[in-house]
């Protein structure tokens, strides 16, 4: 396969996450795609969104056509809704409960956020009132200077509107919207340097011959069952591919390759490719392998938790992902699968003797940023995390005692001051619950993913730029709880299996 042909997610991907939200078009970018395919359309006081069809149920529940929808009314809309895999269950993007709601994306905020990061393109969803957008997405683009670096997929009459206007941006020649190619194709593509030319997979074959100066193509709609097709078949012609499930063609076209597989088995850790140690100085928590890498911690307690986390750098991308098993999730526990860019601390599973010297925030979850994590957080659901600032460390402590001030040189704290995370998304995890958690790195785009009982296909759970983790970073597996009351945390027991490290 020719790993030349690059990738446009169509609004994002919607394979993985809800379409047309902001959400949506970073995870297509995490999960590998190389630009984005906007469909486009204006509001009925003009403002030119995306959406991924012309007619959107509205919070009342209401179908109505975008167009004589205020865009006030469509931000109100939860994009997520009615939302899910080919054969999940539930809505895991939905805004039910206290979860709040994505929208759909502006083209103004989509240009700002994108424009000079990733390839963009720009399509008009068929109206047959296109003028009015097309002169609202071209004032875009002349607006933000984009206009030659963002081409635009137009039909013969909208290339003539935009060229009576004046506009002399980059265009693409959109023939996928005809049922018979037009005639006189040849010529007019001779007449017009068009970036490229936009088909359908039944048109590939009638074209017209191709000489040095055809435009390339570009082909609408490709699934992951074709994506095999068009990369064997026409690795000369085909310059990229426009998808609605972007990873999922991504691992066809650019398929990751394994570079590192453990199953846990037995009772000794792999020393090579694993070190393992503890949070903090108490002995809540144990961390040992036995047919997997288990997690232990004792209810009630004080803030505790463990980890295992990878010796080797892994360099530049990667598609990491490991099964998890969660005894016990309630408030004030958090699992994660995440990349730091820390070496990790040394060796020391033995809780017996714990003291200052013998525990690394390397270990802790959300410790030592920069960090980027696919993570389960309570019982509310998993979710994206990360921290772009620097690895702020709190070192010593001081505490008042009847004998006067105590000071332990050696306590230390992370300074997390600068942790984001992501929208819960699933229904959560539930007591014995098992799934998957992964983690995908393209650049500085991290993307997180899940699969579980009600979702057996993956779903993002978010994505995020952590342009602060160098090239090198390593994995951790870690689980932890904090301190709570009324009532205090029960014990608990995440166990991690089957972990798989892929590289492109």
């Amino acid at each position: 396969m020719d790993s030349q042909i690059e990738i446009s997610g169509i609004n994002g991907d919607r394979g993985v996450s809800p379409p047309a939200s902001t959400e949506s078009l970073w995870a297509a970018l995490g999960g590998g795609a190389d630009g984005l395919h906007l469909l486009v359309t204006q509001t009925q006081d003009n403002v030119v969104v995306c959406v991924p069809k012309l007619d959107i149920e509205l919070s009342d529940g209401e179908t109505r056509a975008v167009s004589r929808t205020p865009w006030k009314t469509l931000q109100d809309v939860d994009a997520g809704a009615g939302w899910n895999t080919e054969r999940g269950q539930g809505e895991p993007w939905s805004a039910k409960g206290n979860k709040r709601p994505t929208r759909f994306a502006r083209l103004i905020d989509v240009l700002q956020i994108f424009g000079r990061r990733c390839a963009l393109s720009i399509q008009l969803l068929p109206t047959p009132h296109y003028e009015a957008c097309t002169d609202l997405v071209a004032s875009l683009l002349r607006q933000f200077g984009l206009q030659h670096r963002i081409p635009f997929a137009v039909c013969l009459a909208q290339h003539e509107h935009l060229s009576a206007m004046g506009y002399d941006g980059a265009m693409i020649l959109n023939l996928a919207v005809y049922q018979e190619l037009p005639p006189n194709l040849n010529q007019h593509l001779h007449e017009h340097p068009y970036k490229a030319i936009l088909v359908r997979e039944d048109q590939i074959s009638a074209l017209p011959p191709r000489t040095d100066t055809t435009p390339p193509l570009w082909v609408d709609s490709v699934s992951p069952e074709s994506a095999t097709h068009f990369t064997q078949a026409f690795p000369d012609h085909i310059q990229r591919l426009l998808c609605a499930e972007a990873l999922a063609v991504r691992e066809v076209v650019r398929p990751p390759f394994p570079i590192f597989h453990d199953d846990f088995s037995g009772t000794d850790i792999d020393r090579s490719q694993w070190t393992a140690g503890y949070s903090h100085v108490n002995s809540d928590t144990r961390v040992f392998q036995d047919d997997g890498a288990h997690i232990a911690i004792q209810g009630g307690g004080e803030y505790s938790g463990a980890a295992f986390v990878t010796t080797l750098p892994i360099h530049g991308d990667f598609d990491a992902r490991v099964e998890y098993e969660v005894a016990s999730p309630h408030q004030g526990t958090t699992f994660e699968l995440a990349a730091i860019g820390i070496d990790p601390g040394y060796f020391n599973i033995d809780n017996s003797n714990l003291n200052g010297r013998k525990v690394n925030l390397t270990f802790d979850v959300h410790g030592a940023p920069p960090y980027a994590s696919s993570e389960c957080d309570e019982d509310d659901g998993h979710r994206i995390g990360w921290n772009n600032g620097y690895n702020l460390t709190k070192v010593g402590d001081i505490t008042q005692t009847a004998d006067g001030l105590n000071i332990d040189p050696w306590a230390a704290s992370s300074v997390n001051m600068y942790n984001k995370y992501g929208r819960d998304v699933g229904a959560g995890a539930r007591p014995g619950s098992r799934g998957v958690l992964r983690l995908v790195r393209h650049g500085s785009v991290f993307s997180a993913y899940f699969q579980d009982a009600d979702n057996p296909q993956w779903v993002c759970s978010g994505s995020a730029l952590v342009h602060n983790l160098k090239d090198d970073v390593f994995l951790r597996l870690a689980a932890k709880h904090w301190k709570k009351s009324n009532p205090e945390p029960p014990p608990n027991h995440v166990t991690f299996r089957h972990f798989t490290l892929y590289q492109f």
